[in-house]
């Protein structure tokens, strides 16, 4: 590495690539040769060290590449003339800049990473790859035209993809935290999956994409029950990405639920029937999810069971199933009876969906040998739900529904005693009257 004049350099080959300014002025013109050969190439956080009082930096026409963070860190830039015939913009190129605006000359065919700029966009009208609508970064390729990025510095109450748009690229909307409605155009037919995973809508945060709404006429895309869904065939629906409520009831005729779909989004309480058929990875990840309900099942999880909330979402999708049980049921199994963790076991029992018979009569006996502590727990909740639930499954017999009555009346618990008075007269008054096999 050699220095001259005000920077540090490394030769390549028939070019130079600038490497490190060293300081002085605060408006820097960069050199066209060096030892006689052009300078082609400036560097990765070439500005890093001491370029803080920089306000103006004029790059020649020999100048074909800007690599990552060239200009980064550059906080006081207020001026930078890029020459028409660059080429190659580098990831985060203005990173930490202190300048409004970024300029994409008519010779640039690679920008990597543009929405990592958090500023305007300025695209030379004679640039045959890029343009912009003043609002969004846009390319065009072979599949069509790409969103590319957005000026996530600017405010929108809504922004209407370009017309002219077949796609949105993965980090396209990344950090979208000031658009509040994304309208989706007629010719648009490509999402990439996970590329609304990071809209800026999180759990905490009431910020960011709120809705979308798609064209008519748009043959693949859909909104329905407050999701952006692909149209899979004439019948079925795939989420893309939710955008509604805290109870999330996934429709009849979605068929999948993509990746990422529900991340980061306020779902505490989810319902998954047996319509849905493939459940993509992470597509609840960061949700803060405290009851589901899938194929009948039932899942709650009150604050002593937050620790496990992160295996249970790993769940979904998993094994090649809906959602593998597997982990829940052993769950059920080891841990200490909750009101919430009864309500589990008996769903379970009732729609024994993937539960092997073992784990079932496990599941049945861990409440029967806890039958009285447990009606307990029940009590205190008034859970006469829970109860009639366990009844169906054969909990309550001519051995032992006698003492609950009295257990319960002596308590003065008047509806749970009406209760079981009433199940005994239906179906215990005879000796041997009720089947209470599983």
């Amino acid at each position: 590495m050699e220095k001259q004049q005000l920077f540090e350099y490394e030769s390549l080959g028939t070019g130079i690539m600038l490497t490190r300014f060293l300081g002085g002025p605060t408006e820097v013109e960069i050199p066209r040769e060096i030892d006689g050969k052009e300078v082609t190439v400036i560097g990765p956080e070439c500005f890093r060290e001491n370029g803080l009082m920089v306000t103006e930096i004029v790059v020649p026409d020999t100048v074909k590449e800007l690599k990552n963070d060239a200009f980064a860190y550059t906080v006081m830039l207020e001026r930078l003339v890029l020459p028409e015939t660059l080429e190659v913009i580098g990831a985060d190129f203005l990173g930490s800049s202190g300048l409004l605006e970024a300029y994409i000359p008519a010779g640039v065919h690679t920008f990597d990473r543009p929405e990592l700029t958090d500023r305007a966009f300025n695209v030379s009208p004679d640039n045959k790859k890029y343009f912009t609508d003043g609002f969004g970064l846009y390319e065009r390729n072979e599949s069509g035209v790409e969103l590319v990025a957005i000026d996530i510095s600017k405010p929108v109450e809504r922004y209407n993809i370009d017309e002219s748009a077949t796609g949105i690229s993965l980090n396209a909307l990344r950090d979208a935290l000031r658009i509040g409605i994304l309208g989706i155009p007629k010719n648009l037919t490509d999402i990439k999956e996970g590329s609304l995973s990071y809209n800026g809508r999180v759990v905490k945060d009431d910020k960011g994409v709120k809705s979308v709404l798609v064209a008519e006429g748009n043959p693949k895309f859909i909104v329905c029950s407050d999701a952006l869904c692909e149209v899979i065939d004439d019948k079925t629906l795939k989420i893309i990405r939710y955008f509604g409520s805290a109870t999330a009831v996934i429709p009849e005729n979605v068929s999948v639920i993509g990746f990422e779909s529900f991340k980061n989004t306020p779902v505490d309480r989810l319902e998954i029937g047996e319509n849905v058929k493939e459940i993509k990875e992470n597509a609840f990840s960061g949700c803060p999810i405290k009851e589901i309900v899938i194929c009948g099942n039932y899942m709650t999880f009150g604050d002593e069971d937050r620790f496990t909330m992160e295996s249970v979402l790993e769940q979904f999708g998993k094994n090649g199933k809906i959602y593998d049980f597997t982990m829940i049921d052993e769950f059920l199994l080891k841990e200490y009876l909750t009101d919430g963790r009864v309500r589990m076991i008996t769903a379970r029992l009732l729609q024994p969906y993937e539960l092997s018979e073992e784990s079932k009569e496990k599941l049945f006996d861990k409440i029967l040998t806890s039958l009285y502590e447990v009606i307990d727990l029940l009590a205190e909740k008034n859970d006469l739900d829970t109860v009639e639930k366990m009844g169906k499954l054969g909990f309550f017999t001519e051995d032992n529904i006698d003492s609950l009555i009295d257990k319960v009346s002596g308590e003065n618990r008047k509806e749970l005693t009406a209760w079981f008075m009433a199940y005994k007269n239906e179906n215990v008054s005879m000796k041997g009257g009720f089947d209470f096999s599983l």
